[in-house]
């Protein structure tokens, strides 16, 4: 199934999915019918300059949001948090479970796929650039953040969850009934999952300028999915350069411009959270982590996994 969603603003995006799946809006919520699947679409207006949608469900087929850019898209700005519930241990059976959060502006061209029978666990904030900037820049001065907070230019930006980010959302999607403060909790929660973002989007050497095509985008997340379909694998940048069309330099480039490291350092952290993983929940010994992740050598296993957690496997596995 193909949603195309084109409107001035993003007010119409509830009443486009529910139109396309022969549901009804009931108190801001779509509850997704039998024939179509399972779960609900949530809208939660904290104010007219922030507002949060949830997204709980699971299709019975495949579906493609389309949307084209918002008038005035550079003004609202876009934080879709992904894959909010799943273990990062998942990532060894199903890639698009990563845990992420993006963000962008509404003013470029946005799709998203949806596979069937596939649960999708996520909470959009959609803030106005004016409500970000009283948070994040009260006195004008924050340089770090001019490209967001110019409103002149689009822009596109992923991190992986943190767990504190996680825990947020989950008290945000599992909140039922805040009682007669909805509006300011709802508020509180939010801010709080935006300063969490920031912190970690603080961490970069620098944000950059250009934005890259929409195709180039695809390319760079097929690209990304690929690297951690199999982690035992080491990414090679020249077969990737060849099968998906684009130089190894301008690969190299807008992986670290959009995900914020380098392609091998990025495989290699998510790597090495799959071991903590396998370790911590799987009860796997060193030596099967290591060999599950592809090392042959398990000193040097031994040694990329204390760069990444500070402490060795073997500590890891008697504290854990």
């Amino acid at each position: 199934m193909i949603l195309e969603f084109n409107s001035p603003n993003l007010s119409g995006l509830l009443p486009a999915i529910a139109a396309a799946t022969g549901s009804v809006i009931e108190n801001g919520t779509i509850k997704i019918g039998e024939k179509f699947g399972k779960g609900y679409i949530k809208a939660i207006v904290v104010n007219p300059q922030l507002w949060m949608l949830i997204r709980q469900y699971e299709l019975k087929e495949e579906l493609i949001i389309k949307r084209g850019p918002v008038t005035d898209g550079n003004n609202t700005i876009i934080l879709a948090f992904h894959n909010l519930y799943r273990d990062i241990g998942e990532l060894y059976d199903n890639t698009r479970s990563l845990p992420s959060v993006q963000i962008a502006t509404a003013g470029v061209d946005y799709e998203d796929f949806f596979p069937s029978n596939t649960k999708v666990n996520t909470l959009i904030i959609l803030i106005h650039l004016n409500f970000l900037r009283d948070l994040l820049d009260p006195v004008g001065r924050n340089d770090f953040f001019q490209i967001i907070l110019s409103g002149t230019q689009s822009f596109l930006f992923e991190e992986i969850l943190s767990p504190e980010m996680q825990d947020v959302a989950d008290e945000i999607v599992g909140e039922q009934d805040p009682g007669a403060l909805t509006d300011f909790y709802y508020r509180l929660k939010a801010e709080e999952l935006i300063y969490l973002f920031f912190k970690t989007l603080t961490r970069r050497d620098d944000l950059s300028e250009y934005l890259p095509n929409k195709e180039d985008v695809k390319r760079i997340y097929a690209i990304r999915d690929k690297i951690i379909a199999d982690l035992s694998i080491n990414p090679n940048l020249a077969d990737l350069a060849k099968q998906y069309g684009m130089s190894e330099s301008k690969i190299k480039r807008l992986f670290k411009q959009i995900f914020g490291d380098t392609l091998y350092n990025y495989y290699q952290s998510i790597r090495m959270k799959q071991a903590a993983f396998l370790i911590r929940d799987q009860r796997l010994s060193i030596a099967q982590a290591g060999y599950q992740m592809g090392f042959t050598n398990l000193s040097h296993f031994a040694r990329v996994f204390e760069r990444y957690h500070g402490i060795k496997p073997k500590k890891y596995a008697k504290i854990y």
